[in-house]
């Protein structure tokens, strides 16, 4: 008679536990782990997740890209599983990838846990020939002329360096013409170094009043 009361003390207890899971963590509670006669663990649901690059983006033949994954709920520890979608695959929750032809890639993350759950996620990237973005100058204009100086601004759609080479001699055609100044006799220093902006303003100095000058603006990533 003891032990059924004991019996129907638990039972209830357990239905009690139960039903306040339920209460409290809806339907992300998978299963509840009774520890003697009060003690609950609750287990939600095995995510896995592929946190770089983002879905749809464009890379390059033979660029190196890092492939970042991670993994929630279930139990840990975790292992990872890739499959690159060019008969390439790879372990571990970080791994560094370059594909060699162009084309769409789906690229399949497996997540296993530590009680065998296993769940994917997928992205498509796209391989492109050549740079899939390249670093680009727009928006030259010059400001704060005075008669020994002025300031020049461009933007980039990435953030990047500052130079200004110049010259009173123009130079329409810079194909192969040596670095740094590619045939300019005059550069200034190199700017926004650390950090690298968008929104580029440089100031020359040290010109010749009622002297025309040209110029080009570089920035490098």
């Amino acid at each position: 008679m003891l032990a059924l009361k004991v019996k129907i003390k638990l039972n209830y207890q357990h239905n009690l536990l139960n039903h306040m899971l339920k209460q409290i963590f809806g339907g992300l509670v998978i299963t509840a782990f009774i520890l003697g006669a009060g003690v609950a663990i609750a287990q939600t649901a095995l995510v896995a997740s592929i946190d770089a690059p983002a879905d749809g983006a464009n890379l390059t033949v033979d660029q190196v890209t890092t492939f970042r994954a991670s993994a929630t709920g279930g139990q840990a520890p975790y292992a990872f599983g890739w499959n690159f979608g060019d008969s390439t695959n790879a372990a571990g929750d970080t791994f560094n990838k370059a594909f060699t032809s162009t084309g769409a890639k789906t690229v399949t993350l497996t997540v296993v846990d530590f009680a065998g759950t296993q769940v994917t996620d997928t992205i498509t990237i796209n391989v492109v020939d050549g740079e899939a973005d390249p670093l680009t100058i727009s928006n030259i204009s010059v400001t704060d002329i005075t008669k020994t100086s002025a300031v020049i601004h461009w933007t980039t759609n990435r953030a990047a360096t500052s130079r200004v080479i110049y010259d009173t001699v123009s130079h329409p055609d810079i194909s192969g013409a040596s670095t740094p100044n590619y045939g300019y006799a005059n550069s200034t220093g190199t700017s926004d170094t650390s950090p690298k902006v968008t929104e580029h303003a440089v100031s020359v100095t040290g010109l010749t009043a009622d002297t025309q000058y040209y110029f080009r603006v570089i920035s490098e990533e």
